[in-house]
């Protein structure tokens, strides 16, 4: 998976016919509340079966709709409300607590694509929680 420069996002799935249009659905019904698909491109690739974990790479420049949304920022979800407040949640008072239901957007946003290093929270130190996650950039 990665970002891309029109505020897009690229996902390569791999797996069974089957399990591949599990994924779409579920991408469509399961999706984030806030979150819009505008376009859905599905391309087939030959049968490589590379790929054993989610991963998240470097993000790519490539801009190729113009007019993209970027979301406007909304109340902290009460979802991250009790991981904020819960002393056994790795994002215990974690000041910059967000998820992709309620995640700042709009104003911390300098430039696409929506990476870290293109907002004002690039300076800040990332959860350890995080810096535990799969991604690789």
């Amino acid at each position: 998976m990665r970002n891309r420069g029109d505020a897009g996002v690229e996902i390569l799935v791999e797996g069974s016919e089957r399990n591949t249009k599990i994924f779409l659905r579920d991408l469509g019904e399961k999706k984030p509340p806030l979150s819009q698909i505008y376009n859905l491109a599905v391309h087939t690739l030959p049968d490589k079966n590379e790929h054993k974990k989610f991963t998240i790479i470097k993000s790519s420049e490539i801009a190729e709709h113009s007019g993209s949304v970027i979301p406007p920022d909304i109340a902290t979800c009460n979802q991250c409300l009790r991981e904020l407040r819960d002393p056994k949640d790795p994002r215990y008072e974690y000041f910059f607590i967000t998820c992709t239901d309620c995640g700042p957007r709009f104003t911390i946003i300098e430039r696409l694509p929506y990476d870290r290093n293109n907002t004002t929270m690039r300076q800040f130190v990332l959860c350890s929680y995080v810096k535990k996650s799969t991604m690789t950039l």
